[in-house]
């Protein structure tokens, strides 16, 4: 397996720059997600790495070689696509094993390639099957298979799992991740879906509008975002964002007032007095009573506009202050909306960014 080293890298069609320069290290067996809502670029850089997008501008390594004209069949990369490019006149081993006939391998050496990326996709017994008789979760595995035989210096994966349902989907999520762990490959993967990029990356890289955002470990992301973007991508449900001006307490503590009520800021957020901040907490961090007070701390009143119970947890849409709000709690809840109740936001938990450039504070 291989390092990819991309420096500088940007990507303009005409007068249109989509991608502005990338900066980023993926290191030997390592599994890194690009993700980023549609259009940040993501799969554009994916491309450019295969070789099927040229380079605007920077440079392109792998393996200390530079890979910026190098064609693509010359790059020793396997692309794993969403629509999965199966041949369907042939069967599922000629489709594993067509690669290495174009290479010219020996009958033995493909069927011994075939057989031992089977076993390992658990196809073994769908060998002999057309394209067409399988279904969606066994032609993606069919399209991985035909990857793992060339034995390459990296596999892409460009949404490969948009096109299944969601029980498939977390199934193949699972396959995906155990197949990286069995064979130690170095694996890019892209997807606009947050909850695969905490699941199957050692790190994630965030893009918007062609820019990285931040590069990070899943937890690291979740738990210290550096910009308002990251924070509002990364989590399921979508972190609660409220604008708010810093006051600065009788014991100099920074403050900042929400809904009628002043709340106590991080001890390292670094604020000053007036300065404009928005506050982010995640639904799981907040706490809602039937009682303004909770441990000496004061809530913020609350209606109830929607509860959604998914049976392990219960999602509460509030209306905080005219402000959106959503609450994920363990409990079942038994309130009905417009019930009235008060919602509490811990200190330890709160996200501070600068409102002017969204930048985080703490």
């Amino acid at each position: 397996m291989s390092s990819i080293s991309i420096n500088n890298l940007t990507k303009s069609y005409g007068n249109v720059q989509v991608l502005h320069g990338i900066d980023l290290e993926i290191q030997d067996r390592e599994f890194i997600v690009l993700v980023g809502p549609s259009g940040c670029g993501k799969s554009t850089l994916l491309r450019m790495i295969a070789g099927l997008e040229n380079i605007s501008d920077g440079d392109l390594y792998i393996d200390g070689s530079r890979m910026n004209k190098v064609s693509p069949q010359k790059r020793d990369l396997a692309m794993v696509f969403q629509s999965y490019a199966l041949y369907p006149h042939m069967s599922v081993a000629e489709n594993m094993g067509f690669s290495l006939s174009l290479r010219g391998e020996p009958k033995s050496v493909i069927e011994k390639e075939v057989g031992e990326a089977a076993k390992v996709l658990h196809l073994e017994d769908y060998l002999e099957r057309l394209p067409k008789n399988l279904s969606g979760g066994q032609r993606q595995r069919v399209a991985m298979g035909r990857a793992i035989v060339r034995h390459p210096k990296a596999f892409l994966f460009d949404e490969p799992l948009s096109n299944l349902d969601a029980k498939l989907r977390t199934h193949m999520r699972a396959e995906i991740k155990q197949l990286h762990q069995a064979l130690g490959a170095t694996s890019i993967y892209v997807t606009h879906d947050q909850i695969e990029a905490m699941t199957l990356a050692d790190r994630i890289v965030v893009l918007n509008a062609g820019r990285i955002e931040q590069v990070g470990t899943p937890l690291e992301l979740f738990d210290k975002p550096m910009t308002k973007f990251v924070a509002g991508f990364i989590g399921a449900p979508t972190m609660n964002f409220f604008d708010g001006v810093v006051e600065i307490g009788e014991d100099q503590t920074p403050l900042v007032r929400f809904g009628g009520v002043s709340f106590r800021m991080p001890q390292n957020a670094r604020v000053e007095r007036n300065m404009p901040v928005t506050i982010g907490i995640r639904p799981q961090h907040l706490c809602v009573t039937s009682s303004a007070e909770r441990n000496g701390s004061q809530g913020v009143r609350a209606s109830i506009e929607l509860i959604e119970q998914t049976g392990c947890e219960t999602n509460l849409l509030l209306d905080v202050a005219g402000a959106p709000f959503i609450v994920q709690t363990k409990n079942r809840f038994h309130a009905h909306a417009p019930d009235k109740l008060y919602v509490h936001l811990d200190t330890e938990t709160m996200h501070v960014f600068d409102t002017a450039n969204e930048q985080r504070l703490n």
